[in-house]
């Protein structure tokens, strides 16, 4: 089993511009059909109510998905990847019968986002955290269609608000601290207890 998951954490990595990219083609063409069922399936006072809840939880659950899977994907690698993915659901929403205008502007920014995670996962990881956390601002722009007006379901840049804030400060805690930079160091072979001098038993 770690033979496993060691070669495809060595797959991963090497082939990791080619995996965002394929991400991102799955979200745009997964989020039109998510923000349907969500739309039509829940009650508007429901989604309102459950809003922050639903965001500290899900935020939380992508902490520990990060540190349960640290030794197969490093934390920046599974913090580079969270990031192109808020980035690109922008664009699933925007294919659900908005104007061009707002469909190239959505994409203009998710890349904007997708270089931050690919130069931060090649050079400093705290660029990743950073653009997480400005992700965040460009939910506010889209709340009640404060500066943005592409047509998405109502409780999103609230939800992802809050996911956005508590994962994004999680990251560059985990960038900057000296206790984070222990966790990014990888496991290295342990060392045999004791050892025999020559010509000792």
């Amino acid at each position: 089993m770690g033979f496993i998951n060691n070669k495809f954490s060595r797959w991963y990595r090497n082939n990791i511009n080619e995996f965002l990219l394929s991400q991102c083609l799955f979200l745009t063409c997964f989020c039109p059909s998510h923000s349907f069922l969500y739309t039509h399936l829940c009650n508007a006072n429901l989604l309102k109510m459950t809003e922050l809840t639903s965001g500290i939880i899900t935020a939380v659950a992508i902490i520990v998905i990060a540190q349960a899977f640290s030794k197969v994907f490093t934390i920046k690698l599974f913090a580079a990847t969270n990031l192109v993915a808020i980035a690109f659901i922008y664009i699933g929403f925007s294919l659900k019968g908005n104007p061009v205008s707002s469909i190239a502007l959505e994409v203009g920014v998710a890349l904007i986002f997708y270089f931050m995670a690919l130069i931060g996962y090649i050079r400093d990881g705290s660029l990743i955290a950073y653009g997480i956390i400005l992700h965040g601002l460009w939910d506010v722009f889209h709340h009640n269609s404060l500066f943005v007006n592409t047509d998405i379901p109502a409780y999103w840049p609230s939800f992802c608000f809050i996911i956005d804030i508590i994962d994004g400060l999680f990251f560059l805690y985990i960038f900057k601290s000296k206790r984070g930079k222990q966790i990014l160091k990888p496991h290295t072979e342990s060392v045999p207890k004791s050892t025999t001098l020559p010509g000792f038993k």
